[in-house]
């Protein structure tokens, strides 16, 4: 049996052409960045979810700066009145429409419970378990099968520690 082929490095050349000071772009023209269609809270949260991953590899250093401001994206995103979080975003930066899918607020919870479980920095991980801790309670009104299997995913990622000995 013979080794499996060296993966190749990581690169962050495309992930940073989609993203701007707000956030990562939902959409693309071939390698171009198409803000026409602004931002979405599914794609950020996937790109905070990358950052982890390649923050294990690249060092925290190199995907800080960028997991922040796609916190920052959901932080702003929450809706506190109505618990759940806006999904789309026009690239002036305002909100469009109201609450977004279930499925963009099972995303949003997933990737602040890997936030929580995986980032090196006290800070992001407080900040994502005080926000974590205002969205759960929406989780009750969720219909999306894949939305709460996204919540369940988000809340079991999450070590007891993180929660100070208290289940999630």
């Amino acid at each position: 049996m013979s080794e499996p082929a060296a993966l190749y490095p990581v690169s962050r050349q495309h992930l940073e052409a989609m993203t701007d000071g707000v956030g990562i772009l939902q959409h693309a023209i071939g390698k171009l960045p198409d803000p026409a269609h602004g931002y979405c809270v599914d794609d950020v949260a996937r790109a905070l979810q990358v950052d982890l991953l390649h923050g294990r590899t690249l060092g925290w250093e190199a995907v800080e700066q960028s997991a922040w401001r796609a916190f920052r994206f959901l932080n702003d995103a929450f809706d506190v009145p109505g618990g759940g979080f806006r999904n789309f975003r026009s690239i002036d930066g305002s909100w469009i429409g109201g609450l977004g899918s279930d499925d963009s607020y099972g995303r949003a919870v997933l990737s602040l419970g890997d936030t929580i479980a995986t980032a090196p920095d006290r800070e992001l991980v407080d900040a994502a378990a005080a926000l974590i801790d205002q969205a759960l309670p929406a989780a009750r009104g969720l219909t999306s099968p894949r939305a709460e299997a996204s919540v369940v995913l988000g809340c079991a990622a999450i070590p007891d520690s993180a929660l100070g000995g208290r289940p999630a």
